[in-house]
C-alpha cells in the first residue's frame, strides 16, 4: 500500500545522486574540510588554517564558531569587534542552511558516520538505547552559564569535536580518550549518542536553523510514499520522518535535529523526498 502525499511544495532546487551517493557525498566533504585544515597546517596553504573552532580562508577571512564566539565573550564579559564579524557570517549561514554543518563539515560527524559502517558489520548486539533530547539543550545552558561564572570558554576547552581536529590537525594527546569514549558508546551502546542527546552545539545549531531555507522536503508530483521505513531507519538523528512529517501531510522534514545530510533520501523508494532550497513553513 502506498500513500500519495497531497501537500503541494515550493521549492526552488530538487538533487538526486545515485544509491549510497548522498552518504559518500556528505563523507567526502567532510574529509576536504579536514585535508584543507591539515593542508594549512603542515603544507602552508592559507586556502583553509586553524581548526573546526576558528578558520582563515585565503588568509584573508576570518570565520569563528558562533557558539565558541559566545563563550569567549561571556567569559571574558566584553564584545570583541573582529569576533563578532567572524562569527556572525556563519551564524548568518547556519540561519540560513539549519545543522548543515553537523551533517557536511564536522570531523566527529565523519568518524561517527564511519562507526555506523562498523557497527553494522561486527557489532551484533542492537545499539538502539535512547535518551532525552533534552539533556544536551540543558548542558547548552549549563555551559553558557559556567562561562559567565567561570570566565572561561567552557564547552570550547573540552568539545571533542575540537579536540578531534586539534589533535589530528597539531598531533594527538591524552585528550583524544574522550572522543575514544565517544565513538565506543556511538558502537556498542546507541548510535550516534553524542549527536542526539548530548551535543550542546549541535543543540545550539538546531536552535538557530529551526526555519532554515535548506530542508529535506516531501514532493507530490507523481510520486507516493511506499512506507517501506527505510528513510527513518537510515536517519542517524533517528527522526521519524514518516510518522511526523510525511503522513502528516507537512511540506518538509519539521524537526529542527535534521542535519540535512540526505541519507534518508537514498532509501526514499518512491522518491518522494528532496534536499531542496524553499521559503520556511517553520514547525508544523
Amino acid at each position: 500500500m502506498s500513500v500519495q502525499v497531497s501537500k503541494p511544495v515550493r521549492t526552488s532546487i530538487f538533487l538526486r545522486l545515485p544509491v549510497r551517493g548522498w552518504t559518500w557525498a556528505h563523507r567526502i566533504s567532510q574529509t576536504i574540510f579536514l585535508g584543507l585544515l591539515l593542508a594549512g597546517r603542515h603544507l602552508d596553504l592559507n586556502w583553509l588554517q586553524g581548526s573546526a573552532a576558528s578558520t582563515k580562508v585565503l588568509g584573508i577571512l576570518h570565520l569563528a564558531d558562533p557558539f565558541g564566539a559566545l563563550e569567549v565573550m561571556l567569559a571574558s564579559r566584553q564584545f570583541h569587534t573582529e569576533l563578532l564579524v567572524a562569527a556572525g557570517i556563519l551564524l548568518a549561514l547556519y540561519a540560513l542552511l539549519g545543522r548543515a554543518y553537523c551533517g557536511w563539515l564536522c570531523p566527529l560527524g565523519l568518524a561517527l558516520d564511519l562507526t555506523d559502517d562498523l557497527r553494522r558489520r561486527f557489532v551484533t548486539k542492537k545499539t538502539g538505547k535512547r535518551m532525552s533530547r533534552r539533556i544536551k539543550y540543558v548542558l547548552l545552558g549549563l555551559f553558557v552559564a559556567l562561562s559567565l561564572l567561570a570566565g572561561i570558554p567552557a564547552f570550547t576547552l573540552i568539545s571533542p569535536i575540537n579536540i578531534l581536529s586539534r589533535n589530528l590537525i597539531f598531533g594527538f594527546g591524552p585528550e583524544i580518550l574522550l572522543v575514544a569514549a565517544i565513538v565506543a558508546v556511538d558502537l556498542f551502546y546507541s548510535r550516534r549518542a553524542w549527536c542526539r542527546y548530548l551535543c550542546p552545539l549541535g543543540a545550539f545549531y538546531s536552535l538557530l536553523g529551526r526555519f532554515a531555507f535548506l530542508r529535506i522536503r516531501v514532493r507530490n508530483q507523481g510520486v507516493s510514499c511506499t512506507r517501506g521505513g527505510a528513510c527513518v531507519r537510515d536517519c542517524p538523528m533517528g527522526i521519524n520522518l514518516l510518522k511526523a512529517d510525511v503522513f502528516a501531510g507537512h511540506a518538509a522534514i519539521t524537526d529542527p535535529e535534521c542535519t540535512r545530510c540526505g541519507t534518508c533520501l537514498e532509501g526514499c523508494e518512491g522518491g518522494c523526498l528532496h534536499l531542496g532550497l524553499a521559503w520556511p513553513e517553520g514547525s508544523q
